[in-house]
């Protein structure tokens, strides 16, 4: 009982070896502890950032598609230029309706009848919808249509519209029906490596 009180009213404290162990293991725990939060930040960080892309991503090819639907064309030329191919397409509208009226030459009918043909229009009157990947600032690329940039955080240099006809007049690279591929790289400086995306349209 006398060495459990005189235990007990040792008030000496901590010895130097004791206080050095002591900061030397929480030192260690903090390490650790800092690297999983760090991490954590991260990953959630990217992940974030994956999502906006994507989302970015989604609504160039809804605004695409639009455009696609929206409006009537006959035509899909390849508009790149040569140190940039498989950059620029344009939906060309350019041809019109024509209507011929034939009359009943009957005397005991009235009936008007109507034969409704397509002809090519005048170039000055066809319209067109241009789709183009350029560079805005250095190294860095975005979505237009008509000349108008989809706002988008990320970069998609890189990225590429390609046209493949099913028919074409390989000289002027024009396309009556075929497919456009349409290949996204976005980067963005959080990411180690560009998103990759791939959407394609027939008409």
């Amino acid at each position: 009982m006398k060495t459990f009180v005189k235990h007990i009213k040792n008030n000496h404290g901590l010895t130097l070896i004791e206080l050095l162990a002591t900061i030397v293991v929480m030192t260690i725990v903090m390490g650790v502890m800092y690297n999983v939060l760090a991490n954590g930040i991260s990953v959630s960080k990217k992940i974030g950032t994956e999502e906006m892309l994507r989302d970015e991503a989604d609504y160039v090819v809804t605004m695409m598609m639009n455009e696609l639907n929206s409006k009537g064309f006959d035509l899909v030329k390849d508009c790149s230029e040569e140190t940039t191919p498989h950059t620029c397409v344009e939906l060309v509208d350019s041809k019109g309706a024509s209507y011929k009226k034939y009359e009943s030459e009957s005397e005991s009918s009235s009936d008007v009848f109507y034969d409704v043909e397509s002809e090519e229009k005048p170039e000055s009157e066809q319209e067109s919808i241009k789709l183009q990947i350029k560079e805005t600032k250095v190294s860095h690329q975005h979505f237009f249509i008509n000349d108008q940039s989809i706002v988008s955080e990320g970069n998609y240099k890189s990225s590429t519209i390609k046209l493949s006809c099913n028919s074409s007049d390989t000289t002027t690279k024009t396309c009556s029906n075929g497919i456009l591929e349409l290949n996204l790289h976005i980067s963005d400086p959080s990411l180690s490596k560009p998103l990759q995306l791939e959407s394609i349209f027939g008409f």
